[in-house]
């Protein structure tokens, strides 16, 4: 077995003094569960948990660290008492012993890949060597064979939020479920009901995080996780659509979500000069922490959730979802509120799902083209960027016998035209230069104050985006032509 300790010690320079101060400290320790598992899998691991080897010395471990490492505390009661220390990219967890000794605590964890324990330091009693990995039910030969599986029958009970959990870790290791463990999950699903939705939200969003998460949502439906989230996706299920779509509403809609986190999506040469700056755009976050991306898969998940609710057909018996848009917003918007998003992550992903049509709203051929991508990111902002690559992955999802290559070739040049615009001559027309204000068209024209000033100042910014005006004095005259004009209209 390799020496994980001093891998650990390479990958955190910061375990050496901790460690250091515990064994002068006299305090023992375990580094537990998957810091472990994802350096035995060759990953780096992002935050690493401890567990004291005495109940009753957690707190005074974090504080050790914060004095020898250094790092801001922050204590938790919400899930039993733990203590994490921030510090630099890093989260460092500590949780009071379960049981009576180690080895009962990783028992109780939730997967056995996870109930793994390490030695911190030469103070703890039951090591007999410092690299001993301590794997009381099979976690090292489950992470060989690659399959998740759960420690003990009670996991589920003891947290319900595990269900989630257990099908993330699952697709974004890439490992088998174990077939017991899946079979247990459909009757406790309903404990869900216990837990908190903001823990739900946060494990919903580390599940939307990864390339996998169509695939992971397909398997929790299997059992039907994923409409006792979202109940209206029920109706969706096997719902037909139009000649444009070869899948019902819900298969439609996990093949949007598989197109949006297809690697090869900018791989389309009018596409691939962006690549580096969508990816960067879209892997931004908000002040949650969130990521753009993980939430526009969230919205994908509901973006048609509308549709059964606003099926037509017209006189040749064709299928129309007129306004399913506006419906699925509404729904979506309940579901957001439920689940705790932020005021501006709700904002952001109804925009994304009531707009998702925008896009294909655009005519390439048009003679007023520039007027039209003017008006759609004055309308978007720098959501435009994301708005552009959700609409052409839901319509690349969209396979039936109408959608014809030209369709396809289109959908590509619309989203092309757009991040153009965005990336390489956003001054000319996605955020033209401000040549007139308000106040100039009140103090100098005469303007009232009153809606009628934005009114004109859109009318001058689309001029200018045409090309009929390009300084301040070309703005202030075509001010004057809209005033008369407006005002000839008004004289009865």
């Amino acid at each position: 077995m390799q020496d994980i300790r001093e891998t650990l010690v390479t990958l955190f320079p910061e375990l050496k003094p901790f460690s250091d101060a515990a064994l002068k400290a006299g305090i023992g320790s375990y580094i537990v569960g998957g810091a472990l598992r994802d350096v035995l899998l060759g990953r780096k691991p992002k935050d690493i948990d401890f567990v004291p080897e005495e109940a009753g010395s957690c707190r005074a471990l974090a504080e050790l660290f914060v004095r020898y490492v250094g790092g801001t505390l922050v204590e938790f009661h919400s899930h039993g008492d733990i203590y994490r220390v921030i510090h630099g990219d890093h989260n460092y967890d500590f949780t009071e012993l379960q049981g009576p000794d180690i080895q009962a605590d990783l028992r109780r964890r939730d997967f056995t890949i996870n109930s793994l324990g390490l030695c911190l330091n030469e103070t703890v009693d039951f090591c007999s060597h410092s690299l001993d990995i301590i794997d009381p039910v099979g976690g090292i030969n489950d992470l060989e064979a690659k399959v998740l599986k759960i420690s003990n029958p009670g996991v589920f009970d003891d947290d319900p939020l595990r269900i989630l959990r257990f099908f993330r870790i699952a697709y974004k290791l890439g490992f088998e479920m174990d077939s017991f463990s899946y079979r247990m999950i459909p009757q406790k699903i309903d404990g869900l009901q216990r837990v908190s939705p903001e823990r739900i939200r946060d494990e919903l969003m580390q599940l939307m995080s990864f390339t996998g998460t169509a695939k992971a949502l397909e398997a929790m439906e299997g059992i039907g996780l994923l409409t006792w989230l979202f109940p209206a996706l029920v109706v969706t299920k096997g719902f037909p659509q139009n000649d444009y779509h070869h899948l019902d509403v819900f298969s439609h809609t996990l093949a949007a979500i598989g197109e949006l986190e297809n690697p090869g999506l900018f791989e389309d040469p009018r596409l691939k000069p962006f690549a580096g700056r969508i990816i960067a755009h879209i892997n931004s976050a908000f002040s949650t922490g969130r990521l753009r991306f993980s939430l526009m898969k969230l919205a994908m998940l509901l973006h048609d959730i509308g549709k059964p609710d606003s099926v037509s057909q017209d006189e040749n018996g064709r299928i129309h979802f007129i306004g399913h848009e506006k419906i699925s917003a509404h729904i979506a918007k309940e579901y957001f509120s439920a689940l705790r998003f932020s005021k501006r992550e709700m904002s952001y992903m109804l925009l994304l799902v009531d707009g998702h049509m925008r896009p294909g709203q655009i005519h390439l051929e048009s003679n007023n083209l520039h007027k039209q991508v003017y008006r759609y990111f004055r309308e978007f902002g720098d959501a435009g960027v994301d708005m552009a690559i959700f609409s052409l992955a839901d319509r690349l999802a969209a396979r039936g016998p109408d959608v014809t290559r030209e369709m396809v070739d289109a959908e590509y040049g619309i989203c092309a035209e757009l991040l153009d615009t965005f990336f390489n001559r956003a001054q000319l027309i996605a955020r033209p230069p401000k040549l007139i204000s308000g106040r100039t068209l009140i103090d100098e024209l005469g303007v009232q104050p009153g809606p009628r000033i934005g009114i004109l100042l859109d009318r001058i910014e689309e001029a200018q985006v045409d090309g009929r005006i390009t300084d301040a004095a070309g703005a202030e005259a075509y001010a004057k032509q809209l005033i008369e004009s407006y005002d000839s209209e008004a004289t009865p």
